[in-house]
């Protein structure tokens, strides 16, 4: 479905990992978090979800986190039933976590999740060699055991969300067979990056047709075997979007220092964390005195502005694709040129490939992006 009805809460539970993942973007197992923001405020957190739910249409509530959500699991449970007393409607609750955790936390998560998202980089080789536990183990035994038990319902209500470093590219149909043989339908991938920290993981680039060309071949592939294989740069070519994504609506994320952005980009509010964060896409702060949350009208106009109307007249003017792209990512343009209404030259070129040949306007996706 186009990314913008991704119409959701999201709070960042915890800024603490128990993986050591080679190419996070984050790089919080460096410890440059203060202790004081390694865990979000209860209390902001539940007047986000209370204002959220009073204010828009929706009810849904997403656990992310600049760390592993499921850490801080007695916080995990206890925004979830303070969201259900909330309202009578029925609230959907997204997960998405790294698949590192217990068998008890295992069933709590398929009781209590609609629909969940582990970031799993595939086989074993691959999810060892990138995404190791932080005492050096390997992660993939715990993470596949949860895939498969979270995948074993009537309901199939979970998704794998893979890292393709080059090294992957050109394996994409393996990829899929695995993730199959583990029982998941529905598979997002997205290139790696480098970490924020060069000497962590440095990522090696690919041109971007090359990489929309494996991609496509992998897409169709993966749809002959009854399997949806979306990437951000075809999240909307099921129908005309006004916004690329929630972030440019914008949807709130709370911050584990106790700032609300508008993109999983920035994590962060404090400046301390501005080389870990895009600060200029932090548009709200939470008042403990006051009990309430502060909001930058100013910010939120200016995030706003990135959309189709204005972007046609501007960055992407005379593009075919706009309709159904709005600009792209506006957390990668913002990174990439310093500005929100930036453009990024690899995912715009990757768009574009795709465009000319994948369908569009030919029913909603089953999911919308991870």
């Amino acid at each position: 479905m186009g990314h913008i009805r991704k119409q959701m809460i999201s709070i960042y539970l915890n800024a603490t990992c128990n993986l050591a993942c080679k190419y996070c973007v984050l790089a919080t197992q460096n410890n440059v978090v203060l202790d004081e923001d390694m865990r979000i405020d209860i209390d902001f957190a539940k007047k986000g979800i209370s204002d959220f739910f009073r204010d828009y249409a929706g009810k849904a509530v997403r656990y992310y986190g600049a760390g592993e959500p499921t850490i801080a699991f007695e916080q995990l449970c206890e925004l979830t039933e303070y969201a259900r007393t909330l309202t009578d409607d029925e609230v959907f609750f997204e997960l998405q976590t790294n698949g590192f955790f217990s068998e008890e936390k295992a069933k709590w998560i398929k009781d209590n999740m609609s629909f969940v998202w582990i970031s799993c980089d595939g086989m074993p080789d691959i999810q060892n060699k990138y995404r190791p536990v932080k005492n050096g183990s390997k992660s993939s035994t715990i993470v596949e055991r949860n895939i498969k038990y979270l995948a074993d319902n009537d309901n199939n209500k979970v998704g794998c969300r893979a890292t393709l470093p080059i090294e992957m590219i050109d394996r994409q149909m393996e990829l899929i067979d695995y993730f199959i043989s583990l029982g998941v339908k529905y598979i997002c991938v997205e290139r790696a990056f480098s970490s924020l920290d060069d000497d962590l993981y440095e990522a090696e680039q690919q041109s971007p047709d090359y990489f929309a060309d494996k991609y496509y071949e992998a897409y169709l592939y993966a749809k002959e075997k009854g399997v949806f294989y979306g990437h951000l740069n075809m999240a909307n070519f099921d129908e005309k979007v006004h916004f690329n994504c929630r972030a440019c609506f914008p949807y709130p994320h709370l911050t584990t220092d106790g700032y609300v952005s508008c993109c999983d980009i920035a994590p962060f509010g404090k400046e301390i964390y501005k080389d870990k964060s895009q600060l200029e896409l932090v548009y709200g702060k939470w008042n403990a005195e006051c009990g309430r949350i502060e909001y930058d009208e100013e910010k939120i106009s200016k995030i706003r502005s990135r959309n189709v109307d204005v972007l046609r007249k501007s960055t992407c003017a005379n593009c075919e694709a706009i309709d159904y792209c709005a600009g792209g990512c506006l957390g990668q343009a913002l990174f990439e040129t310093g500005s929100i209404l930036g453009k990024s030259s690899w995912n715009c070129a990757v768009t574009k490939n795709l465009f000319k040949r994948m369908p569009v306007d030919e029913g909603l996706y089953p999911i919308t992006h991870s």
